[in-house]
This record gives C-alpha cells, structure tokens and sequence, in this order.
C-alpha cells in the first residue's frame, strides 16, 4: 500500500499523480503499521507539501513511526523538539546518530561545536555512529555475495 500510494504521489508506474490519493494511501498504511507509511506523512505534515502543515500530527505520526523503527523519524523528532526548545531533544538526534543517521551526527557535531554538547558525549556517539555504517556497509556487502551466488547458480552475470 505505501508503495502504491509513493506511485500515485510522483505519478509513476503509469498511474496519475493524485496527492489526495497518495495521502489516503499512505493514511491506511500507517494505519496497518507501516512505518514508512508514517514517516512520509509526518515528514508532510511537518513541511505542509502535500496536505497542509500541521506540527500535532506531524509529531504523532513521526512518532508512530519512530516507534517502528525509522530513524529518519527520530532525527526529525529532535530537530522538532529543538526549534521548540524542548529539552529532550538531544535524546532523539543521539540515538539516530547512534544507528548511523548521518544528518543527527552533523547536528551534533555542531551542537558540540557550539558548546551544547560535551567532547565525551560527542566522542562516544562518533565511534557508536561509524561502527553503525561499518555494520551497515557489511551487511549490504553480505547481501551483494548471496545475490552474485544465486545469480552465478542460475548462469547469469554476477551484479558486482
């Protein structure tokens, strides 16, 4: 569904592109648990793109989709509760940089920069963040080799 509904927002795959479709789409799969689902509309709802702004549901639908595992969704939700001057905010833009959420690790790295957050904090959320890219570009690299084994098994030319 959220896939169907991705195509009816860009207009691909032969269908129109119809936002009010697209929102209705992506409402029903964040309804059925789909965190990208989720995270789209929250990430729309925050910049008013495709339906108009709205910072309550942007919040609950980021949040709904954090809780599904977007980390995307967790960066969003810090950079939201800093404009708001929120106080936990950090703990969501450490934990994305944590997972390897380059854009939570630049704003740290700037928060640090400015004095927000200390060398130790920022020291540890470095070496947390690349163990997560060098986890992350292993796994992708695993997954390369089984995909070049079964394409070498069905006699076709390996993809890397």
């Amino acid at each position: 569904m959220f896939l169907l509904a991705t195509n009816y927002e860009y207009g691909l795959s032969g269908l129109p592109m119809n936002y009010q479709k697209a929102v209705e789409l992506y409402h029903r799969a964040a309804r059925l648990g789909s965190a990208d689902a989720a995270h789209t509309l929250g990430s729309s709802y925050m910049a008013g793109d495709i339906v108009g702004m709205d910072k309550k549901k942007a919040r609950r639908l980021l949040s709904r989709a954090a809780r599904g595992g977007s980390i995307g969704s967790l960066h969003q939700l810090g950079c939201m509760k800093f404009q708001d001057e929120e106080v936990d905010f950090l703990g969501y833009l450490f934990t994305a940089a944590d997972l390897g959420w380059k854009d939570s690790m630049n704003q740290l790295k700037s928060l640090h920069e400015y004095g927000i957050v200390s060398e130790e904090h920022y020291k540890i959320t470095l070496k947390n963040h690349l163990e997560a890219l060098r986890k992350e570009q292993s796994e992708s690299r695993d997954k390369m080799v089984r995909i070049d084994e079964e394409r070498a098994q069905r006699n076709e030319r390996p993809l890397s």
